[in-house]
């Protein structure tokens, strides 16, 4: 016995609820599980390197090379040591001390810019020279207002204008002073023990050092930029030295 529909009773059939079926309409429904899931979570971070490894790869990197040439320094330096001790020919003395001395020039380049000038690790690969400026107590409290012309010589020659309110106070003609000196990667700040300190990018440190000059006008003096010989723990420490130097110079009014 065959049973028929026709499309009008087909319809009607789907259309019809089940007794008590509506109250479950307001379920939550069952969230689908996605095919690639795994449980429970791996806790490698490996299988995300890209998201977790590359960060740590890097810092694995520099702490690598920093401990490289620390450890080649040691011996460099022990190898000086040994030759002094044993009183040893001055050709011989002339010779290890001039190869130690290449060694520490090659740092910045060698350890990838992780070691400063003190043989200091740093994690984030930027290395600074701080120093001060010699007279900075009369740039920053002028006996009257004047504007400071700073030049930095090099493949592009660049000027900086600076003007220094005898009225203002030393801190506002600092603030001003890293404004204008901000453009050649200066900046200074006041120490713990009161001294005003400048810090640069080791990077742009020899143009800084050789290059920088300023002019002011206003209160009828001219001063330059003079680099003085330091070593390089005397211009890190800022203590006792400079970097660049300012002079008075007459003019002819005076």
């Amino acid at each position: 016995m065959q049973v028929g529909f026709n499309r009008t009773q087909w319809e009607m059939a789907n259309n019809a609820r089940l007794p008590g079926f509506d109250k479950f309409q307001g379920a939550d429904s069952l969230t689908s599980v996605p095919k690639n899931a795994t449980f429970p979570e791996s806790p490698f971070i490996s299988n995300q390197p890209l998201r977790y490894n590359v960060q740590l790869n890097r810092q694995l990197t520099a702490v690598q090379r920093a401990e490289k040439y620390l450890y080649t320094t040691e011996l460099q330096v022990a190898q000086l040591q040994r030759v002094l001790q044993q009183e040893g020919h001055n050709n011989e003395i002339k010779s290890t001390a001039l190869k130690t001395l290449h060694w520490l020039q090659q740092r910045v380049s060698v350890s990838g810019n992780t070691i400063d000038r003190q043989l200091n690790f740093v994690a984030d690969q930027r290395t600074e020279v701080n120093f001060n400026l010699h007279q900075v107590d009369k740039l920053l409290q002028p006996a009257e207002s004047e504007t400071l012309l700073f030049s930095l010589a090099g493949a592009e020659h660049r000027i900086v204008a600076v003007k220094l309110s005898a009225d203002a106070s030393a801190t506002q003609n600092l603030l001003r002073l890293n404004n204008g000196l901000g453009r050649f990667g200066l900046h200074g700040a006041v120490d713990s023990h009161g001294n005003v300190q400048f810090r640069v990018d080791e990077q742009s440190w020899a143009d800084i050092h050789a290059d920088l000059q300023v002019r002011g006008g206003g209160g009828g003096h001219t001063f330059f930029a003079r680099d003085i010989p330091v070593d390089e723990i005397t211009a890190r420490k800022g203590t006792g030295g400079s970097g660049a130097r300012y002079s008075r110079t007459p003019t002819d009014s005076e």
